[in-house]
């Protein structure tokens, strides 16, 4: 009877030190908690449920060293402790030493921890998808029902061309567990993916098809705005297009190759003073021939020429002696009533062979023929 009470003292001041590391711990004294939790391990070492919070809480904390130790002690006392095992081949393994933690999981008695899973794993790390795979179904055979294995499946099948397939392993794993968000957007990135695909075929209604339905289901992605708008640019429907890019860049300010396709599209539509707006912006951050060019393009058609002039002639100075500037800083200079310069520059552009500038010489050789 003696050794009786003397036990149930014994376990009543365990638990009474565990609760009360617990209410420290709801009160966020975690180093007060983590001393109390240390201290029972020296006074109580059979107690698991206290040690077993303690390298919790050690892991949380980053200190995983001796967060390693702890679960290892509980598994030295008990093997059966399923969870010590658990986390301390996954320290193992986020540490590198992938082969000792496999070793931990091969010892188990339970069937629940399988090696393979991490060997699977490392396998994936290394793209080796095919040998990943084989040992991601050896598991699945025990645990069909797994979501996070359902997603490394669906990722190597994904990797190995069969989207169809991967598609369906995370439809199943959604279904499994609704309220974990990743899945959901993995289904997104493949979809996007393989609208990707399509635009690089040059099938640009397919991939329009499937970028709509991305929109309609996440609106706050730049990136399906975005490709959805080359796609249509391409299909030469140009106010979509610019729609479409507007929205996108309203997300992602700083995507530059879509605000060109905007300022391109805009001046398509003969919306120059817009497309001037996108192409100051885009000057501004990146100051080249090209942007000073199509800025310039702009302001003419604006008849703004002194402005047109002086970013033609900033092009210029930036090594942009194309035809098509030489000419159009030419018609500029004509418009600004600098003659002998004007046609110095649409004469070099002409023969460069520039259509419209050799066309322009032709006309005024005409004009001023003698009757």
């Amino acid at each position: 009877a003696r050794e009786a009470e003397e036990r149930a003292k014994h376990l009543r001041s365990a638990y009474q030190g565990y609760f009360e590391a617990l209410s420290l711990l709801g009160r966020r004294r975690q180093d007060e908690a983590v001393l109390l939790l240390e201290e029972l391990r020296r006074t109580h070492p059979d107690f698991a449920t206290a040690k077993l919070l303690l390298a919790d809480l050690q892991r949380k904390r980053g200190n995983r060293e001796q967060a390693l130790a702890v679960y290892r002690e509980v598994l030295d006392q008990d093997p059966g402790q399923d969870r010590a095992r658990e986390e301390s081949a996954w320290l193992q393994f986020e540490d590198g030493a992938i082969e000792s933690a496999i070793q931990l999981l091969r010892s188990a008695e339970s069937t629940l921890y399988h090696p393979e899973l991490l060997e699977g794993y490392q396998l994936l790390l290394q793209q080796q998808w095919e040998a990943a795979l084989e040992r991601f179904r050896i598991v699945e055979k025990d645990a069909p029902l797994m979501p996070g294995l359902l997603e490394l499946i669906s990722w190597c099948l994904s990797e190995m061309g069969q989207k169809e397939e991967a598609l369906r392993h995370l439809a199943k794993a959604q279904k499994i567990a609704p309220e974990d968000g990743a899945i959901e957007e993995r289904i997104l990135d493949l979809h996007f993916e393989e609208a990707a695909a399509l635009q690089k075929k040059e099938r640009w209604e397919e991939s329009i098809g499937i970028l709509t339905s991305l929109i309609d289901a996440d609106s706050e992605r730049s990136i399906y705005f975005l490709n959805r708008g080359y796609a249509r640019q391409k299909l030469d429907r140009w106010e979509q297009a610019v729609n479409d890019y507007k929205s996108g860049l309203a997300l992602d300010p700083g995507a530059d190759w879509a605000r060109i396709n905007l300022a391109t599209s805009l001046y398509r539509l003969g919306r120059y003073q817009e497309a001037a707006r996108e192409w100051e912006r885009i000057s501004a951050s990146k100051p080249d021939a090209e942007s000073f060019l199509r800025l310039g393009l702009c302001y003419s058609h604006l008849e703004r020429h002194p402005e047109a002039e002086s970013v033609f002639e900033k092009a210029l100075r930036l090594g942009g002696e194309s035809p098509e500037l030489l000419y159009n800083l030419g018609v500029t200079r004509l418009r600004l009533f600098k003659v002998e310069e004007a046609w110095r520059l649409i004469r070099k552009s002409a023969q460069k062979g520039y259509p419209p500038a050799a066309k322009l010489l032709h006309q005024a050789r005409l004009s001023t023929r003698p009757e």
